[in-house]
């Protein structure tokens, strides 16, 4: 079963038809330099979140102690998911989803989006409407479901998903919910492997 989140509890950029923007500054233009910047499909922020070791997989405590929305970006799209007066977003999201497991097996909770390529020249997220209070742009699956459909007469489409929590084993044995290192990385190592030019000698 997939979800998808009530429409005042999160939000997206660029999104043409969600708020009243420009629209010479269009969807395309604005990810596409954001794609350029970074080389992977999706990165979760961490910015304003306090006491986090980077060095291994991020417990969800650590969106839940800050009391901190859940910021992401998938393919240039930036998505945040607000925090409510006692919740953090990333608990918000857990909860909508139902990701809670007990089992001694590997989940993955994952965020999906469609980019509708009917107009080439000017592709945009799909499904920026809300219907029944549900904002239809986005939506979370985990690994154990099949990937979602594209939605009834979407054609010419690109499909991006990014996994954003996984159920894992830590090292002490014990099972819990975190946010994968993985998921953090806005670079590959391919790319940062002479990001300095060869100036620099440690």
């Amino acid at each position: 079963m997939s979800y998808r989140l009530n429409t005042d509890n999160i939000n997206s950029f660029p999104s043409t038809k969600r708020a009243s923007v420009n629209k010479l500054m269009t969807e395309n233009s604005v990810t596409r330099l954001i794609n350029r910047l970074v080389d992977v499909d999706g990165f979760v922020i961490t910015t304003g979140l306090t006491d986090v070791d980077f060095t291994q997989d991020l417990s969800i405590d650590v969106w839940h102690n800050n009391l901190a929305d859940f910021e992401f970006v998938i393919r240039g799209y930036y998505f945040s998911i607000s925090r409510g007066s006692s919740i953090s977003g990333l608990d918000y999201l857990l909860t909508t989803t139902q990701f809670n497991f007990s089992d001694e097996e590997e989940h993955t909770l994952f965020a999906g989006i469609f980019i509708d390529k009917t107009y080439p020249e000017f592709p945009e997220l799909y499904g920026q409407e809300d219907i029944q209070g549900e904002y239809q742009a986005i939506i979370f699956y985990t690994s154990d479901e099949e990937k979602p459909d594209p939605p009834s007469g979407l054609t010419e489409y690109d499909f991006y998903e990014f996994p954003l929590v996984k159920y894992m084993q830590k090292d002490d044995g014990s099972w819990g919910r975190f946010v994968p290192l993985d998921s953090l990385f806005k670079f590959s190592s391919i790319s940062i492997s002479n990001i300095d030019g060869g100036e620099i000698s440690l």
